[in-house]
C-alpha cells in the first residue's frame, strides 16, 4: 500500500502539484523527487497533529495542505484557519507550542525541508517556480507568527491582570449594592413640615391693587419678585399701581423734615468757608447760645 501511494505521488507531483498561485509541471523531477520523498497523513475531523520542531531528529518540516481544512490552535484559542494548497513550517507552530486541528478529514504531506533542498537543487528547472514557493512560504511565516504573537500577549497580559480584573469587578458590584441601599433609604425617610411662620407684632404687608386682585407684598421680600408679577399679570396687560399716598408723594410726609442754618449774606465777599458756617457764640456769662436762622 505505501509503494502505491509513493507511486500515485509521484505520478501526479503530489504535493507541489496543488499549491495555489504556482505553476508547476509534475512531470520535472524536482516534483517527482519530493512526491517520492513525503509522508502521506489523513487526520480525521478533530484529530490534532502535533508538530516538530526545528531541533528534533527529523529536523525541520514543510507541511502541505492536500484537502480538507484544519484550524491553527495556541492554548486551546482558534488562531488561524488553513485552506487547501497552503504551506507551513512547522518548526515556527512548535516554537509557539501551537498545533494543527482537523475541522473536516483532511490530508496532509510531511517533508523535511533537507530532502526538499536536495530534491530541487537536482533539478535545474526548479528555479523557474522555487523563488514563488519561497514568497509563498514567507508570507504564510509572517502572517502566522503575527497571530501566534498576539494570542501569546492576550494570554500573558490576561494573567497578569487577571487579580486586578478580578478586584475591580468586587468593588463595583459592592459600590452598585451600596448606592442602591442608600436610594432605597431616601426613598423611605420623609422630613415632617414645620408649622407655618407667624408674622410679627406690629408688621403689616403692604397691599397692591391691580385690575386682577391685590397682592401682599411684604418688607421682606426683594425687589426682583417685581417682574415676576408682572409677567403673572401680563395677560391682563395693566401695569401695577402703587398705592394713592405713593402716587401723589403724600408719602414723603411720613418723614420728619430737619431745616437746615441759613448761610449769612452779609459777608465780606472773598471769605473763607469758615466764616460762612453757623458757629455757636460764646455770651459773657459762659453759655453756648443757638445760632441764628
Amino acid at each position: 500500500r505505501l509503494e502505491e501511494e509513493r507511486r500515485s505521488q509521484v505520478a501526479s507531483g503530489l504535493p507541489l502539484s496543488m499549491l495555489t498561485g504556482i505553476h508547476i509541471n509534475p512531470q520535472e523531477a524536482g516534483p517527482r523527487i519530493v512526491g517520492l520523498l513525503s509522508e502521506r497523513l489523513v487526520l480525521a475531523p478533530g484529530e490534532v497533529l502535533e508538530p516538530d520542531r526545528d531541533t528534533a531528529s527529523t529536523g525541520s518540516q514543510y507541511c502541505f495542505i492536500n484537502k480538507g481544512r484544519v484550524m491553527v490552535e495556541f492554548n486551546q484559542v482558534e488562531v488561524q484557519p488553513l485552506a487547501p494548497g497552503t504551506v507551513v513550517h512547522e518548526g515556527l507552530l512548535a516554537e509557539f507550542d501551537a498545533r494543527i486541528r482537523a475541522d473536516l478529514s483532511t490530508e496532509l504531506y510531511r517533508i523535511s525541508c533537507s530532502d526538499f533542498g536536495l530534491a530541487v537543487a537536482s533539478d535545474p528547472n526548479a528555479q523557474r517556480w522555487i523563488w514563488q514557493f519561497r514568497l509563498k512560504e514567507r508570507e504564510m511565516l509572517k502572517k502566522l507568527r503575527g497571530r501566534l504573537t498576539n494570542a501569546r500577549g492576550v494570554r500573558t497580559v490576561a494573567r497578569a491582570r487577571e487579580q486586578e480584573i478580578h478586584e475591580y469587578v468586587t468593588e463595583k458590584a459592592t459600590r452598585a449594592n451600596r448606592a442602591k441601599n442608600l436610594k432605597n433609604a431616601r426613598e423611605d425617610y420623609h422630613l415632617e413640615l414645620l408649622p407655618p411662620a407667624t408674622a410679627p407684632v406690629g408688621f403689616h404687608p403692604q397691599v397692591i391693587s391691580t385690575r386682577q386682585g391685590s397682592h401682599s407684598i411684604t418688607s421682606s421680600k426683594s425687589s426682583t419678585e417685581m417682574p415676576s408679577l408682572r409677567r403673572r399679570d401680563k395677560k391682563a396687560s395693566s401695569k401695577l399701581r402703587l398705592p394713592a399716598h405713593a402716587e401723589s408723594g403724600a408719602g414723603l410726609k411720613y418723614y420728619p423734615v430737619v431745616k437746615l442754618p441759613r448761610i449769612g449774606s452779609r459777608e465780606p465777599s472773598g471769605g473763607s468757608l469758615q466764616m460762612s458756617r453757623s458757629l455757636p457764640s460764646l455770651s459773657n456769662k459762659g453759655s453756648i447760645s443757638a445760632p441764628r436762622l
